[in-house]
């Protein structure tokens, strides 16, 4: 069994602030590319379609590592782990940003979404860390550097772009990851020495995660559904933004600025979380996504409706996901590494399938039809809290 030395509740707040900062600098990786596909497919001589691929591969190599390097986490040192990571990420990026074919960039996209894995890392380490009475405050501070990496990716890489060429922000982002790796080392405690199972009996055992807990089971389950509304809304506001509002590239872009404020909030999400029972928290912030979708219907005869919703939205489910972390990460602070990968790998099948849903309805009938399943989605996840906070075994 593995086994950790006790040091929880030794995080100050310049650690925490530099965990934030290295997940949000590390995750943004997976997204700076697409806003400068168009860019890449000139610059390489190919079509959109191929170049469309760049992030499919980075989002592949993410999957792939959050199967095969986050467990690691429970079984030797997440600072190294991190360490290591970070610095194999600022060298693939430095061969994404001079790939001189596209099949070369392929290869680097991938490797770089494999190293971004080191935010699954730093996660967890940061939960485990953390005293119970603060755990929840403390992944909501870690949690809102990654919401914040990948809000402002976008807007980052189209900026950076247009000044410097589509190569810039990977060799720029090379430099973050070299100094991730060396905040990390000055900054994060170590976690001595860590003795777990065999790596592969260690892999087995990810899975089983699933059948120990119940809690995780509910956890996850509205981890996907509120992703879902997440992806699912992203992914169709742009053809509303266009089509009904007459927005360009730069315009929808800078639509992003309003999510960003709403993951200012979940440090607010983080103490209540500590106050309350996630369960009923879970409620309250449900209840706020429900009335998000509700202001997106509205929201499609005014602008500025829809930029409240974009706000209300985006707190609604960055607040349920901080509630449903400090929960997770309670389970067992042994195998929370391993208990983190079935959370996440959940919660990102509910945004594939948000994001396929939300196409599919916007073919059916446009925005009318993106607005019911935010609210189908939404409404169920309020019904899945409801009965968990009346199920007294529910682990809180």
């Amino acid at each position: 069994m593995s086994t950790i030395p006790s040091i929880a509740g030794t995080l100050t707040r310049a650690q925490v602030a530099s965990m934030a900062v290295a997940t949000g600098t590390t995750v943004a990786n997976l997204y700076y590319s697409q806003p400068i596909l168009g860019d890449m497919a000139a610059s390489l001589h190919v079509t959109g379609a191929q170049a469309g691929v760049v992030p499919i591969l980075s989002q592949a190599g993410f999957a792939i590592g959050l199967v095969f390097v986050a467990p690691l986490g429970d079984l030797i040192d997440r600072k190294r782990l991190v360490i290591a990571l970070e610095a194999m990420l600022c060298v693939a990026l430095l061969a994404l940003g001079v790939a001189p074919t596209l099949l070369a960039v392929y290869v680097a996209a991938f490797l770089t979404g494999v190293c971004a894995t080191a935010v699954q890392v730093i996660v967890p380490l940061a939960a485990t860390l953390a005293p119970p009475e603060r755990r929840g405050h403390v992944v909501s501070q870690v949690f809102t550097g990654t919401l914040t990496g990948i809000l402002s990716a976008r807007i980052v890489a189209g900026l950076v772009a247009a000044s410097w060429g589509w190569r810039a922000i990977f060799d720029l982002s090379a430099v973050a990851a070299a100094g991730v790796a060396c905040l990390t080392a000055a900054m994060v405690p170590s976690e001595g020495v860590r003795h777990g199972p065999p790596y592969l009996r260690l892999l087995a055992s990810t899975a089983a995660q699933w059948g120990r807990f119940a809690t995780l089971r509910r956890v996850s389950l509205l981890g996907a559904l509120t992703f879902g509304v997440f992806c699912a809304y992203w992914t169709t506001l742009t053809f509303e933004l266009r089509g009904a509002f007459g927005f360009d590239t730069r315009q929808i872009g800078l639509f992003g600025i309003a999510a960003v404020l709403g993951a200012a909030v979940s440090p607010l999400a983080g103490k209540l979380s500590d106050r309350l029972k996630p369960s009923r928290m879970q409620l309250v912030t449900l209840g706020v996504l429900l009335v998000g979708t509700l202001l997106a219907a509205a929201g499609a005869s005014s602008v500025w409706l829809l930029a409240l919703a974009t706000v209300v939205i985006d707190v609604g489910v960055q607040a349920t996901q901080v509630s449903s972390l400090a929960q997770v990460y309670a389970l067992d602070p042994l195998a929370n590494s391993r208990i983190n990968t079935v959370y996440i790998a959940t919660f990102f099948t509910g945004g594939a399938l948000g994001t396929t849903l939300g196409i599919q309805a916007w073919r059916l009938d446009g925005w009318t039809a993106v607005c019911v399943l935010l609210c189908l989605l939404s409404a169920i996840a309020l019904v899945v809290a409801w009965r968990n906070a009346g199920d007294r075994s529910a682990a809180d």
